[in-house]
């Protein structure tokens, strides 16, 4: 498995609405009201014109797939969005992550991330797509903390848990689906990424991903 990450483009609006909008991204996120093609155009022109800034304060990205050849076969059928796109790179995008409210002065920023496309939802998938997101804040952008909040919501927070660990747990702080869920504030510093098996044993991302895959079998994933 292959996973990267490249740079949202204009034309990335409207499967990123569609994928927030989701039932599968929109409760388990801190905007939980639906976004309008205006809102993501809005964002566009503001967030385009921070990454001008010397001291910007994010940098989010689209997660992408690299297909082989038997992922072609398991693409036949509709995705969550009902639209994949397969790039010329063989590459299909499956979601959003990255860094927000960064402060470059205490080298901390909190992470973003979802995974849009349902059938990708797998601990596989996960594993790999937030491993790569820290790798990118820690080893590019020289982040000394990254931070987490996760709402006790989320049926994936015993996966993300196993790479970024609770610091702490705030009790009953969003409200969803009629009743109070607790707020899990998960963190990580570089020096604890650097304890990660990929680096003590010079793993690959597929090795990587197979030891947390034995980790987390029983975690409980999105159907």
């Amino acid at each position: 498995m292959n996973i990267s990450l490249r740079a949202i483009e204009q034309k990335d609006l409207s499967l990123m609405k569609q994928w927030r909008n989701s039932d599968v991204v929109r409760p388990y996120v801190r905007e939980f009201r639906f976004l309008s093609d205006r809102d993501q155009d809005n964002w566009w022109v503001e967030y385009s014109l921070s990454r001008r800034d010397s001291d910007w304060g994010s940098e989010i990205m689209i997660i992408q797939k690299h297909l082989q050849p038997s992922d072609f076969t398991a693409l036949v059928g509709e995705s969550v969005t009902g639209n994949w796109e397969v790039s010329e790179q063989n590459t299909m995008p499956i979601g959003v992550g990255g860094f927000t409210r960064i402060q470059w002065r205490n080298r901390r920023a909190e992470l973003t991330f979802y995974v849009g496309e349902l059938e990708q939802r797998t601990a596989d998938v996960i594993v790999g797509a937030l491993y790569t997101i820290l790798r990118k804040g820690f080893w590019e952008l020289n982040l000394h903390k990254i931070t987490w909040p996760v709402f006790g919501n989320d049926p994936n927070l015993p996966i993300y848990q196993k790479l970024i660990p609770a610091e702490a747990i705030l009790k009953e702080e969003y409200f969803w689906g009629g009743r109070y869920y607790d707020r899990y504030y998960l963190s990580l510093t570089a020096r604890k990424f650097d304890k990660l098996p990929h680096r003590v044993l010079n793993f690959s991302l597929d090795k990587f991903v197979s030891i947390s895959r034995r980790k987390i079998k029983n975690a409980q994933l999105i159907p």
